[in-house]
Parts: structure tokens; sequence; C-alpha cells
């Protein structure tokens, strides 16, 4: 019977070579898990970049509203701003991680919202522009120039387009607000007027009138067309070439007629034959028969119904026929020939007689006065003329007595320093008198030497009515 050890034979070479692979598995597997970390961290850094960078484009989109808000404190940009700048930083953050499906597209939408805050002020200021330019045409309603409000069919609509253009230009109060539309496949900021939203574009074919699909429409200058052609009706000056002067032709033959002037003085002239200047074979004629005819047929209503016409107005939205065109083209030279050119050639001027003065008119007045109120009957003695003198205003007489008796009669006193004896007349007194309170010296002679009913002629005299 054989005998066997019971103990298990272990191969040591080959358990160390064992764990030597493990050991190496495991340190790749570390470096590997390393690799692995520091590659997501370099991937999350540069998707860090990339969102800080979309956030600083998107702060820097915000600032450029922020300024057009700035100078329009009372601006409401809507949610429309808001949720295309969120758009952008996704776009953004896509095109630079390589995870959108088409950059070309996003790169050029990106591009659109950057240019959404410029388009927002520039078309602010090009709105205000216009409204401004449509308040000074409503300043101008039914004149050359000037908004034709009757074209409008519904004038309360138009009203109303009307203050919601001005609240949008900060000129009325009121909601003021952008919003962001597509238009032709870009986006654009749009404004609102009213339950409306417009885009710079649709707003200015709105205001450019019915022709362009709006509502507010001008009614033509013609003014500058009108003074052209006046020119035509004009020669030089034979005495200065360097001056125009109507053509003789126009007026010679006529009769002669007078009128006056505001200054009352007489204007003798010439009247013009318009009958003359709407020949046929006239230039100025030809020229303004051609300016009517190239009015558009909404400008030649406007203009028509406005300007020209004082009934039977044309119908706004419908095309003139041919009886309304010869109509209005008749009615437009009239209008040119009537209104431009000289109507009147002045031939003799008669100057108005002189009108007194204020200070001629008073003096006119005090002469009369005092001429009624002295009267030589009350200037028999010197106490007689003192007493009247006094009555008149004149305050400080000059008395002299020759003698020192006591019952001595006054022989003299001094009115402005002329005297007053007892031997003179009362004539003579008088004008001394009237020259003292500041008439002239003819005058006064002239009053005092007219007749009255007295018999005061004689200093001697010494009752009236008797001569001693």
């Amino acid at each position: 019977m054989s005998y066997r050890n019971p103990k298990q034979f272990v191969d040591t070479q080959s358990g160390q070579h064992y764990r030597n692979l493990i050991n190496s598995v495991v340190k790749t597997g570390d470096e590997l898990a390393k690799d692995i970390i520091r590659q997501n961290a370099e991937v999350a850094k540069r998707n860090n970049d990339i969102i800080t960078k979309a956030e600083e484009k998107e702060e820097q989109i915000l600032g450029r509203f922020g300024n057009v808000t700035a100078g329009n404190p009372s601006f409401n940009f809507g949610e429309g701003f808001e949720y295309y700048i969120n758009q952008y930083s996704d776009l953004n953050i896509a095109v630079d991680t390589g995870k959108s499906e088409n950059p070309v597209a996003a790169r050029r939408r990106m591009a659109e919202i950057e240019q959404l805050p410029v388009m927002a002020k520039d078309g602010l200021a090009g709105l205000i522009e216009m409204t401004e330019d449509l308040i000074e045409k409503a300043d101008r309603r039914g004149q050359m120039g000037g908004l034709d409000l009757s074209s409008m069919v519904d004038p309360k609509e138009g009203t109303s387009d009307l203050e919601a253009l001005l609240i949008m230009a900060d000129q009325l109060r009121g909601n003021r607000s952008f919003d962001i539309v597509e238009e032709n496949g870009k986006l654009v900021p749009a404004y609102t007027l009213g339950d409306r939203k417009m885009t710079y574009t649709q707003i200015q074919n709105y205001l450019a009138g019915p022709e362009s699909g709006g509502l507010f429409n001008s009614i033509p200058d013609e003014t500058t067309s009108y003074t052209e052609a006046a020119k035509l009706a004009m020669v030089p000056d034979p005495n200065d070439p360097q001056k125009q002067i109507l053509n003789p032709k126009y007026y010679e033959n006529q009769p002669i007629q007078t009128r006056l002037d505001d200054k009352g003085n007489t204007i003798q002239f010439q009247q013009v034959n318009i009958n003359m200047l709407k020949n046929p074979s006239e230039p100025i004629y030809q020229t303004l028969k051609a300016d009517a005819a190239s009015l558009s047929n909404t400008d030649k209503i406007s203009f028509y119904n406005n300007i020209l016409a004082t009934e039977n107005q044309f119908q706004y939205g419908k095309l003139l026929n041919k009886e309304e065109e010869e109509m209005f083209i008749e009615a437009y030279v009239d209008y040119g020939l009537n209104n431009y050119v000289q109507q009147q050639h002045q031939v003799g001027f008669i100057k108005a007689p002189e009108q007194p003065t204020k200070t001629e008119v008073e003096y006119q007045e005090k002469l009369e006065n005092l001429e009624e109120r002295i009267q030589a009957s009350d200037l028999f003695t010197l106490e007689e003329t003192i007493a009247l003198a006094r009555s008149l205003g004149i305050k400080q007489l000059d008395e002299v007595f020759e003698s020192d008796d006591e019952d001595a009669k006054l022989d003299t006193i001094k009115v402005g320093g002329r005297e007053i004896t007892k031997d003179m007349t009362p004539a003579q007194k008088k004008k001394i008198i009237l020259m003292g309170l500041g008439i002239k010296e003819e005058d006064a002679e002239n009053i005092s030497q007219k007749k009255e009913n007295t018999q005061f002629d004689s200093p001697t005299t010494q009752y009236k009515g008797f001569t001693l």
C-alpha cells in the first residue's frame, strides 16, 4: 500500500504574474478615467466660455435696447424682444459647440437679432420725423402742402390714427410699444398704433397716402409751379434790364380805373386782360396746362376739392373722366393766372390830403374852446380881465399900481410876460390872454379881431350897450 502527501502544490511564479497583470489593468483604468475627466473638464470649460461669451453678447444687445429706452423712458419693448434675445443665446451656443443643424442660417438670424436695437432706434427717429411732418401738414390742413382731411373715408378713424401716431411720437400721452415681426423673411421692429402693429415700411406707405394703400393724403403744393409759370408773363424793364415787369401787351388798351388804397390815396390803374393770358399760344398758359395735367389722379382730386372748387367736388377714389379732367385743368390755370400774375398796372397816383395829427387836433379843439370862453364883453376893466384870466387857469398875474393912493385904479397887469394896460381895447386884451394860454400869435390875432355881440370896442366905454 502506497502513501500520498495530502498538501496541494502551489505555483508562486504564476501567481505573481497574475498579480502584476491585475495591477497593470487597474493603473491603466485610472489613467483612462483621469483622461476622461480631464477631457470632460476641458469640454465643460469650453462650453462655459461659450455660454459666458453668449451671455456677454446677450448683455451687449440688451445694453443697446437700454440706450433706446433711456432716450424713451415711456417705451415698452414687448415680450418679443426678450424671446429673440434668448433665441440669440441658444443659436450662439449651438453654433459654437457645433450642434447647430444649419450654422449659416443661424448666423444670419443672429445678425438680424443684433441689428434689432439699431433698427428700433433708427426706426423710432424716422417715425417721429414722419409724424412731425404729418403734424405740420395737419396745421396747414386744407391748404397747399397741408393734410387733406376730407380724403379720409372715415374722418373719425383718421383722427384716431393721427392720435396713435402722435402717441408713438411722444406728442400725446398713451402706450408706446415695440414688438418684433417677420417681414419678407427678416426680423424687423413693429410699432403699435392703436390696435395694430405696423412695421416702419408699412407706416411709410401708410403716411404716403391712398395711392400707396395709406390713409393720410396731402394736398399738392403747387406754389413753385405757379411761381415759375408766372415769370413767363414778365419782360425786362426797358429802364432797368436787371428788373422784370409785366409784359405791357397784357394791359395796353385797357381803360384807366381808379381805387383808394388803405391810406386814402387815389390809385389810377389798368386791369390786366386775363383773356390774353389764356390764349393757347401764350407760354404761361401752355405751362400751367402741362403742370395741371402732370398731377396724379389722387392729387388732382385733393387739389381741386381743397383749393379750386367751392362746390360740386370730385369723388375720392374715382378716376376723373374726360369732362372732369378738362374742368380741373381749366380751374388750375385760372387759379394760377388770378393769384400769381400781377393783376393791375399802375399809371397814376394822387396823394390823399394830409390829415391833422393828434396834437394838431387837440390844438384846434383848444382854440375853439378858448374862442368861445373868452368874450370881449368880459374884458372891459383890468379887474374883469384878472378875474377871467384866473378862471382860465392863469394863476399868477403881475399887478402894477402907478399910484400910492389906496383908492387908485389898477393901470397895468402882466400875462405871460406881456403887459395889459387899462387903455387897451378888449380885443387887444383877448389876444394877450390867448397867447398866455399857448395860442399862436397869428391865431390869437385872428380870433381877437372877430366881431362879437358887444359894444365894447373902446376902453372908455362904461356901460354895456351904450357909448359915452
